[in-house]
């Protein structure tokens, strides 16, 4: 994995952090074999990587293990052979809500240097959001095809879920109402993000899989949104593993089977990105 990046990526492109089956090879062009044979070799790395993330109570006031969690990503970027970046947040540029604390954790630049002829942002945040104290009852563990710990599933469904839950009432006359706080701009659907997202679906049906594509508004929010508002470049979102249960108190987690093809979507996106095959307006 780690020589494909290095192969396809070009100077200047950046990964922030801003807190990162069954198939024949008939399915799919056997020049792409390799990226399954390394996503499926990286699998057991990132289960590592994940443990290490979630053992750290990253709450999004909590400095100390904030600085934690970004020097173990800086390490593994830098081992990656990235150039590697601790940023401190500008006040001029921060997008403070009521409840944003005084200070603000740092965020992690890596710059990786390639071949490729288009420059790409990967953009994640790196806090787990819980409390200190919670990594006691829901510590990281794999059960089945399910790997628990916190901060380990997001970036989608909650509102609907909730939605669907309050329906249920015990009280046939009790009232319920759900209102959720938009403090984020929307991520417009830009004919140009709507190409990549095709382009995305075409890949992931290079090893069986079908992409969803939302053209609807869903709630929650996402950094991508504030990120397109900077670009006419196409920003996609929602390529993270597959899960559940987002900050939860007991249940949060990711489905192991999809980090192959999670990995597989991200490096083809990149390459097919960076070599000028994707489309991009």
């Amino acid at each position: 994995m780690k020589e494909i990046m290095k192969k396809y990526l070009k100077t200047n492109t950046y990964v922030i952090f801003s807190a990162l089956c069954f198939i024949t090879t008939s399915a799919f062009c056997a020049g792409m074999e390799p990226v399954w044979s390394l996503a499926q070799k990286e699998k057991p790395l990132l289960l590592e990587t994940l443990k290490q993330l979630t053992a750290i109570e990253s709450g999004s006031r909590e400095l100390e293990e904030l600085d934690k969690i970004a020097s173990l990503l800086a390490s593994r970027l830098r081992a990656l052979g990235g150039k590697v970046e601790l940023i401190e947040a500008v006040e001029a540029d921060t997008h403070r809500l009521t409840d944003t604390p005084e200070k603000i954790g740092k965020m992690v630049r890596a710059t990786f240097t390639g071949s490729g002829t288009k420059k790409i942002l990967l953009m994640a945040h790196m806090d787990t959001v819980y409390p200190r104290g919670m990594a006691t009852p829901q510590p990281f563990k794999i059960e089945g095809d399910r790997a628990y710990g916190l901060g380990i599933a997001d970036y989608d469904g909650i509102e609907q879920k909730l939605r669907e839950r309050i329906k249920n009432k015990l009280l046939p006359e009790a009232h319920v109402e759900l209102v959720f706080e938009r403090r984020f701009p929307p991520l417009e659907p830009k004919p140009a993000s709507r190409a990549l997202s095709a382009h995305a679906q075409t890949i992931y049906a290079e090893i069986g899989k079908k992409l969803s594509v939302r053209e609807d508004a869903t709630g929650g929010f996402t950094d991508a949104a504030n990120a397109s508002l900077k670009t006419q470049a196409p920003v996609i979102e929602g390529f993270g593993l597959q899960g559940f249960g987002a900050h939860t108190t007991n249940a949060e987690y990711i489905l192991m089977s999809s980090i192959e093809p999670r990995l597989y979507l991200a490096t083809r996106m990149i390459m097919d990105i960076a070599s000028g095959k994707a489309p991009l307006k």
